[in-house]
């Protein structure tokens, strides 16, 4: 037998941004128990340029070396939990994902149920084993492809004792109906339900009242993790789901994100890192997509009435492969300044952008570049078209 550090499991952010999807403003760190698991079970922490890595001490079987067998036992139910910081200023301006109304909340990642991400080098002709054999498996919630982290993966961060607002009684069949409150933990395993004989240490009424019904729920004897919190009437088939993550906030201060690698009972067989005892090095994806703008731009331009300009001059704004020309009729101010508008299609935005940007004026051979390069737009500045849903980034330029 010989004894070596294996990979046991590897998390790396992919971005569409980056031509090489490679992103690199996110710091991993264990939590406090986890260094511990980590320290006890002889595994090795290792940040990577995307993500983290951690590796097991292994006994390699002289007759078999493909068998790995964790020199320290891993069996059983494990947790290791990591916390996600972001270290890119400009991160949200360029990812599809929510700028607004994410206060209190953290996305969060687990390896529980099987999510494959197809590579984009797959064949047409790969039969579906052989596609589910090159892809490697997402931790993000949503499973319609495309596959990438959403407002989905959000939750609340919650202290372990809070106030929660449940739906009112209601009379049905002249009796007297309450909304059950069931608590379900990440592997839909129901922890408690709130009915007329629960422990009163757990669920206590605060406000009862015919418009508004308040419960303070107190799980300072739970452990810190997911939990969904189901807000129901049981003879109804309406209900209202409230993913949390339990902790001291504390803990999670300045975390945009909390990775929870289980192995175990519950856990899908084949997005496990054990199998059958032996080590199955898995490589987990958070995969997030770029975001999709459509451009405006307002030119303006001071003394129009210069000589040498003219209303009639070729103006044309590019961005990559996407142009708009005009011969233009810009409208004219009393300043003698003028001001043209140009618009081009929805396109993701990605590190190229800027460098592909120009603003020419005339045609060629006289042409005259008269700005190339572009800095990415701020979320600040990015709109909600509400008939279309889609954000609208506006640009004024002036020359």
């Amino acid at each position: 037998m010989e004894i070596k550090f294996y990979k046991l499991f590897s998390v790396s952010v992919e971005h569409n941004f980056f031509a090489d999807k490679t992103s690199r403003g996110f710091i991993f760190s264990p939590a406090e128990e986890t260094y511990r698991i980590l320290k006890n079970h002889n595994l090795l922490f290792r940040t990577t340029e995307s993500g983290f890595e951690v590796y097991a001490e292994c006994d390699v079987d002289d007759d078999d070396p493909t068998k790995l067998i964790p020199f320290k036992d891993l069996s059983g139910n494990i947790r290791l939990r990591f916390l996600i910081k972001q270290t890119d200023p400009y991160f949200i301006n360029y990812s599809e994902l929510p700028f607004d109304n994410t206060r209190g909340m953290a996305y969060y990642f687990n390896n529980i149920s099987l999510n494959l991400l197809k590579l984009n080098n797959e064949s047409e002709t790969e039969t579906e084993s052989e596609s589910e054999s090159k892809s490697k498996p997402t931790l993000v919630k949503d499973t319609v492809s495309p596959k990438y982290v959403s407002s989905s993966d959000l939750v609340s961060l919650s202290a372990p004792l809070f106030n929660l607002k449940v739906l009112p009684d209601i009379i049905k069949d002249e009796k007297l109906i309450k909304a059950e409150i069931l608590i379900k933990d990440a592997f839909g395993n129901e922890i408690v339900k709130m009915s007329n004989d629960t422990d009163e240490n757990i669920f206590k009424i605060m406000v009862n009242k015919e418009t508004e019904k308040i419960i303070q729920v107190d799980l300072r004897n739970f452990s810190p993790c997911y939990y969904e919190i189901l807000n129901y009437y049981e003879i109804l088939n309406g209900e209202d789901v409230q993913p949390i993550y339990l902790d001291n906030l504390v803990h999670l201060k300045d975390s945009i994100g909390i990775v929870e690698i289980f192995s175990g009972n519950g856990v899908h067989t084949d997005n496990c890192f054990l199998k059958d005892d032996f080590i199955n090095p898995r490589e987990y994806i958070i995969p997030i997509d770029n975001r999709s703008l459509e451009w405006k731009f307002t030119l303006v331009q001071k003394n129009f009435q210069n000589p040498n300009d003219s209303p009639n001059d070729f103006i044309e704004l590019k961005l990559g492969e996407d142009a708009e020309r005009t011969a233009g009729t810009p409208k004219i101010f009393s300043d003698g300044s003028s001001s043209l508008e140009f618009t081009l299609p929805e396109r993701k935005i990605s590190d190229s952008t800027a460098s592909v940007f120009k603003l020419i004026k005339g045609t060629p051979p006289s042409e005259e570049v008269l700005m190339n390069g572009l800095a990415l737009p701020s979320y600040k500045n990015i709109t909600k078209n509400t008939d279309t849903g889609k954000n609208n980034f506006e640009s004024i330029i002036y020359l």
